[in-house]
C-alpha cells in the first residue's frame, strides 16, 4: 500500500529520470512538498508567499501542482488526493510518475521561457479581455508542453490498445467540447494534442496503422479521434460532427504543433506562436457556436462510453 515513504522513493526516481532526459539548466530544481488536508491551506499559502507567486488559488482536483514565483519554484503533492486515486493508491508507480514528470515539465518550460520572454504572466487566472488570445494560447501551451515533456521522458512502451485510446481520447474530447455551448476547455484539448503527438504508445499505434500491421475499420470512431479518417462525404454511413465541423481547423492546429515539436528546443516558443494558438482555439469556439454540433458530438462520445462500459 502506498505511503509517504514509498512516495518519496518514487519522487527521487522520477526526478533522476527527468534529469537524465532533459538538458541541464542553471537553476535549482523545485522543492517538492507533500501536503495533507489538515495543513494544506496554511502551508500552501506560506509556499506561495515565500516564492512571491501570483498563484494565490489552488486549482483542484489535480493531485499535483507547480507553483512558480519570482523567488523560485515548488511542486506540491496533495497526499489525500493521491490516496483517492485508486491506481496510485494500489502502488501503480506509472500514474504517479507521469503526473510528476508533467509538473517537472511545467517547471522546465516556465524556466526556459523566462530566460527570453516571461510568458508566464499570461497564466494569471484573471481574464484579460484586451489580451485574451495570448492568454488563452498560453493556458493551452503551458498544459500541452508539460504533457509533451512528460511523454518524452517516459521509456518506450508497447503499441497502445485501440480500445484504451478510444476511451482516453473520447473522454478528453468530451471534456474539451461538451461542457458549455460557448466554451472550449483548452486544458483537455491541450492534453489530447500532447497525447496524439508525443505519447510513445499512441505514436506506435499510428505507425502500425500506417504500415498496415494494425487495421481500423473506416467507420470506426477511433479514426475520428486520431484525425486519420477519409475526407467528408466518402462514407455516407459515417456521421461525426468532428469530421463535419472541426476537422480542418483541428488538423491545422495539429500541424502547427507538430512543426513546433520538430525543433531541437521544442519547448521554446514566443508570443506570436502563443497568440496564434489562442486565435485558433477561439475559432473552434466560434464554429461550435455557429453550428451547435454539441448534440452530435455528445452522441458520438456517448457511444464510445457505452462501448467501453460493455468491455469492462
Amino acid at each position: 500500500m502506498l505511503n509517504k515513504k514509498l512516495m518519496k522513493e518514487w519522487i527521487s526516481e522520477t526526478v533522476t529520470l527527468f534529469k537524465s532526459v532533459m538538458p541541464e539548466i542553471d537553476a535549482p530544481y523545485p522543492e517538492i512538498h507533500i501536503l495533507s488536508v489538515k495543513n494544506i491551506n496554511d502551508t500552501r499559502s506560506s509556499i506561495v508567499e515565500q516564492l512571491r507567486s501570483p498563484q494565490k488559488k489552488a486549482i483542484p482536483p489535480s493531485f499535483m501542482e507547480t507553483v512558480h514565483g519570482s523567488n523560485g519554484d515548488a511542486i506540491i503533492i496533495y497526499h489525500d488526493f493521491v490516496m483517492e486515486n485508486k491506481s496510485v493508491r494500489t502502488d501503480d508507480k506509472g500514474v504517479f510518475q507521469h503526473s510528476l514528470l508533467h509538473e517537472l515539465g511545467r517547471f522546465f518550460s516556465i524556466y526556459m521561457e523566462c530566460q527570453e520572454d516571461d510568458l508566464y504572466r499570461y497564466l494569471d487566472q484573471r481574464v484579460h479581455i484586451e489580451d485574451f488570445s495570448s492568454q488563452l494560447g498560453y493556458w493551452f501551451w503551458n498544459e500541452f508542453i508539460s504533457e509533451v515533456i512528460a511523454c518524452n521522458c517516459e521509456p518506450e512502451g508497447n503499441v497502445s490498445d485501440c480500445n484504451a485510446v478510444k476511451k482516453e481520447f473520447g473522454v478528453l474530447l468530451n471534456d474539451a467540447f461538451s461542457k458549455y455551448e460557448d466554451f472550449i476547455d483548452q486544458y483537455a484539448l491541450a492534453k489530447y494534442y500532447a497525447k496524439l503527438l508525443a505519447d510513445k504508445g499512441i505514436l506506435s499505434l499510428l505507425e502500425a496503422v500506417k504500415n498496415g500491421s494494425v487495421l481500423i475499420a473506416q467507420n470506426d470512431d477511433l479514426k475520428v479521434l486520431l484525425l486519420i479518417y477519409r475526407e467528408k462525404g466518402s462514407d455516407p454511413e459515417f456521421r461525426s460532427d468532428i469530421a463535419e465541423f472541426y476537422y480542418p481547423l483541428m488538423k491545422k492546429i495539429q500541424e502547427m504543433l507538430r512543426a513546433q515539436l520538430m525543433k531541437e528546443h521544442y519547448w521554446e516558443t514566443d508570443i506570436d506562436f502563443i497568440t496564434e494558438i489562442g486565435h485558433r482555439i477561439e475559432k473552434l469556439r466560434n464554429i461550435k457556436l455557429l453550428h451547435s454540433p454539441q448534440k452530435e458530438f455528445g452522441n458520438l462520445l456517448q457511444g464510445l462510453s457505452k462501448a467501453t462500459e460493455n468491455e469492462q
